[in-house]
């Protein structure tokens, strides 16, 4: 009978149990990755020179580049601020 390797099977999350002290299995990181807790990608003050780069004619990946930020959270930032 042949073995299935333990890194190809899905962990279970419904049933998450600490391994050690404080530690979590994989599906735990998948199920609190959500950053709730985690800072804001770009500050105010990068989404507003972004937003001028855009305006004197860039596109929005110059702008993210030239701003140090990644281009899908700039354009997560913008259609945050357009909703």
């Amino acid at each position: 009978m042949k073995r299935t390797p333990t890194s190809n099977r899905r962990a279970d999350t419904a049933a998450i149990e600490p391994q050690r002290s404080g530690e979590f299995s994989i599906g735990a990181f998948e199920e609190n990755s959500t950053g709730i807790d985690s800072k804001p990608a770009i500050t105010e003050d990068k989404l507003r020179r972004a937003r001028e780069h855009i305006a004197k004619g860039l596109t929005v990946r110059e702008a993210a580049m030239r701003v140090k930020v990644g281009k899908t959270a700039l354009y997560e930032a913008l259609a945050v601020e357009a909703a």
